[in-house]
């Protein structure tokens, strides 16, 4: 059987923190944001809509699986910077690391864009 995980990089404050999570990382994620999951707080996320107290607490999270120390209040007030300061930039990348800790290894490569029509016919439209 294949890893269901994969190892996941993510940055903060200019270092970087390499973990590999497991279920009960996530079940411990799952706990802290209760009474919303993670799946629940990235089924919320649509690029404009991003939860940030939440993202907070999984980012500390995660830089601690990864082995360094974040204290969630100074990770959700470098959110707030961020998103003042540098339109929210700094953002993107962190959720998309959110995104690889719960996607399985693999998962892009077995779901590939949809190849681009090409040469069919239009129909009429009728007046």
């Amino acid at each position: 059987m294949g890893n269901v995980f994969r190892e996941v990089r993510i940055e903060l404050g200019g270092e970087e923190y390499w973990f590999t999570p497991s279920n009960k990382f996530l079940r411990r994620i799952d706990a802290g944001l209760a009474p919303q999951t993670l799946l629940g707080v990235v089924g919320t996320m649509d690029g404009k809509n991003v939860p940030l107290p939440a993202l907070a607490y999984v980012i500390s999270e995660m830089v601690k699986e990864g082995g360094g120390t974040a204290d969630e209040d100074e990770v959700l007030a470098s959110l707030y910077d961020d998103l003042l300061n540098n339109g929210g930039e700094g953002i993107g990348p962190l959720v998309q690391t959110l995104g690889d800790c719960i996607t399985p290894p693999g998962a892009s490569e077995k779901n590939l864009p949809a190849p681009a029509k090409t040469g069919g016919r239009k129909k009429p439209q009728r007046k």
